[in-house]
């Protein structure tokens, strides 16, 4: 389900592209349509296409594919961080710009006939309008910025269900991918260290459910027991090396040596 990287990457570049270009955007909306409902439409298909980005992670963890997960990662994290530099960029022109507003009301205030509560109030509520503006603004791009985490805390889950990565490490860049800027730093980490064991090696997806040869179906190893045991049921200590390639007739510790003796 790549497709559902590549429309939300166009969908949160469509926003930068309506902030910039407010009137030819305007030109495409239906008269019908008002600021606000374009906008909640927005968000409401921003974020069906956010959770079908995730269930897609989700689906290749639950296959191990690392390979997958790793691509993913090589170019979705990277995409969208010219649209973060310039959302920063917006929402620190928007707070310093209400912030010299706020400290304009404020003196303003200040000559009015009660100038030390005109102040006070005005500075109060101005500062408290600002860090709310700034808020909803920083929580909103942490809500788009969730999704493109979600293939790296995937690949992270299949190393760590592999065994190649261990405890302390996979934490660590489990909480970098939760960070701003820190995201990207485990990413170029976790490429640097795996993609050429993954997706250049070929180990790109973790072993699933082996079934053994038809030539191999006679001995069965249970190596943590350490027994072996034949098709017939009898068991036997696990002794001596067994060549799985050839029955369980041809292992005399397996009830199979007396048809040898008897041929010989």
């Amino acid at each position: 389900m790549r497709f559902s990287k590549v429309l939300y990457v166009v969908l949160v570049y469509l926003s930068v592209a309506e902030i910039a270009l407010p009137e030819n955007i305007a030109k495409l909306i239906p008269s019908w349509l008002n600021p606000w409902s374009l906008q909640i439409t927005w968000w409401v298909v921003l974020f069906a296409a956010g959770v079908l980005v995730i269930a897609d992670a989700v689906r290749a963890g639950l296959r191990n594919d690392a390979r997958r997960l790793l691509r993913s990662m090589a170019w979705f994290k990277f995409a969208l961080v010219p649209f973060f530099l310039v959302n920063f960029l917006y929402i620190g022109v928007i707070v310093l710009g209400l912030s010299l507003a706020g400290g304009a009301v404020t003196v303003f205030g200040a000559l009015s006939d009660d100038p030390a509560r005109a102040a006070l109030t005005l500075g109060i509520f101005g500062t408290l309008t600002v860090w709310a503006i700034a808020a909803i603004a920083a929580l909103l791009t942490y809500a788009i910025f969730l999704p493109t985490s979600a293939d790296g805390i995937a690949f992270l889950v299949v190393l760590r269900r592999r065994r190649q990565i261990g405890v302390l490490p996979f934490i660590l860049h489990l909480v970098l991918y939760l960070l701003f800027v820190a995201d990207l730093v485990s990413t170029v980490i976790l490429l640097v260290t795996y993609w050429k064991k993954i997706v250049s090696g070929g180990d790109g997806t973790a072993a699933g459910p082996v079934e053994a040869a038809p030539e191999d179906h006679g001995v069965l190893l249970l190596v943590a027991e350490g027994v072996v045991e034949a098709d017939d049921g009898r068991v036997g200590p696990a002794d001596h090396d067994v060549d799985l390639r050839h029955p369980a007739g041809l292992d005399p510790m397996l009830g199979g040596g007396h048809e040898l003796a008897a041929d010989a």
